[in-house]
């Protein structure tokens, strides 16, 4: 029951109400040009996420795999 009270709240919300006589204003080159950025930014983010990821996978798989590597040769 919260959980549908707290929708009608949002849809009754007085700026979904009038969203439709919300006047079309231009954005201007500003705030274009900060959007731009912003999505470069969050691309280069994942980029590096990526990145890290991959070097933790390596620097892990380095570390814990040099016993097995070590055990296996000496097992026969």
């Amino acid at each position: 029951m919260h959980e549908k009270s707290s929708q009608l709240l949002y849809v009754e919300h007085p700026w979904l109400q009038n969203a439709k006589k919300a006047p079309n204003v231009p954005l201007g080159e500003i705030v274009k040009a900060r959007l731009k950025q912003f999505s470069i930014m969050n691309k280069l983010k994942k980029r590096a996420l990526r990145v890290i990821i991959h070097l933790i996978y390596i620097f892990y798989n380095e570390q814990f795999s040099i016993p097995f590597m070590y055990f296996s040769n000496h097992v026969n």
